[in-house]
């Protein structure tokens, strides 16, 4: 199997309403659609989307870096074999493409998506022989008022949702009545909230203290990412869970991180991680270290998440995952979704990802 080809566009999506990522309200989200073309024909597709504020990452870096890959390589072709049933690439992205992690997990993504429909097996299954069928997913709530987050809530509990993840409003005491609403009216029997490192201590020990009889699972990221001194601090003493997001963002606070504090929680993005061959050993460590894992989204479009999925299936946690997120979008890009029901994706029966760009797109795509 010989890489050919690349082709690549850009394409925004727009939020269904305004939604917070880090510390901004986004209307839209640019994304980065490709395609690498093998010599036997078969063809595989991923995504790239940079996230503001995590890491080195950036439009720029990305469209840099696709436009120079699709010169070069073909000639250079990456390294992969099959061992014993299970996918191993070695980890040339990192190194072709240093400042774009976005872009080393598109291309390990279409990648593995081609080696999958070869072997005629989905993803998942070239990644673990042993993976799950289904992953159990978390709703996420996003609004920028107490009233679309109620509304949120009471969506997700139609749908079946059992785990939800809250995103915090600028006021923290405003939030906090929110929170209280949301668990009279609702019965979820878990709830993450996610702080956007929007908090102080004394804030987010307010916020420990006033829910200690709500089903809190863990808070994610209450402090500023450079406050690591009160931030592990408060992973020490809080008597709930502390999440890392925004904490490691980068691999050195990943390593800085999982020595200090192994037993955390971990939310780990595979589009800030890189290739993913990479967010697949870093989940590895953190569960023999100890700590728990929860694969997030970065609010990107049904392909990159259909490659969480597979990825979330093939590491066999029980947690509820942050993935599936592109219901957020006012469109698809993909002509056959993967249906979320009662809390809950099944790994499709397809072959390869999972799921195939809308033609429409694909024309857009193989016209550049």
């Amino acid at each position: 199997m010989k890489l050919q080809s690349l082709r690549w566009m850009a394409h925004e999506l727009t939020f269904r309403k305004p939604t917070r990522i880090g510390s901004r309200i986004a209307k839209t989200r640019t994304v980065y659609l490709l395609e690498l073309v093998f010599d036997s024909g078969l063809t595989g597709i991923g995504e790239a989307a940079s996230l503001a504020g995590w890491g080195n990452d950036s439009d720029d870096f990305v469209i840099r870096e696709l436009s120079q890959c699709r010169g070069f390589i073909a000639e250079k072709q990456p390294e992969f074999f099959v061992e014993n049933g299970v996918f191993q690439l070695r980890d040339v992205f990192s190194t072709w493409f240093p400042h774009s992690p976005s872009v080393q997990f598109a291309l390990s993504t279409a990648l593995i998506d081609a080696v999958a429909k070869e072997r005629n097996q989905p993803i998942a299954k070239l990644l673990n022989p042993h993976a799950s069928d289904s992953v159990t997913l978390s709703a996420l709530l996003s609004g920028t008022t107490e009233q679309t987050l109620l509304a949120a809530a009471e969506n997700a509990m139609q749908q079946g949702y059992s785990t939800i993840k809250c995103k915090s409003l600028p006021d923290s005491l405003q939030f906090l009545t929110v929170l209280k609403a949301i668990c009279s009216c609702t019965q979820f029997s878990s709830l993450r909230i996610d702080a956007n490192e929007q908090w102080s201590v004394s804030e987010t020990m307010e916020i420990i203290r006033q829910t200690e009889k709500l089903p809190i699972e863990y808070i994610e990221q209450p402090l500023p990412r450079e406050q690591k001194t009160e931030l592990l601090a408060l992973l020490q003493t809080s008597p709930l869970p502390i999440a890392l997001d925004e904490s490691i963002a980068s691999a050195e606070d990943r390593v800085w991180w999982l020595q200090r504090f192994p037993s955390a929680v971990f939310v780990i993005k595979p589009m800030v991680i890189g290739s993913i061959d990479q967010t697949i050993e870093f989940c590895r460590k953190v569960r023999n270290a100890g700590g728990k894992i929860v694969l997030s989204s970065a609010m990107d479009s049904a392909v990159a998440n259909a490659m969480y999925l597979q990825i979330a299936a093939a590491i066999n946690c029980d947690t509820a995952m942050g993935i599936m997120t592109q219901s957020g979008f006012t469109s698809d890009i993909v002509s056959n979704p993967i249906p979320v029901m009662q809390g809950t994706a099944h790994i499709p029966s397809t072959l390869g990802i999972g799921v195939t760009l809308s033609p429409e797109i694909l024309t857009q795509i193989r016209s550049r």
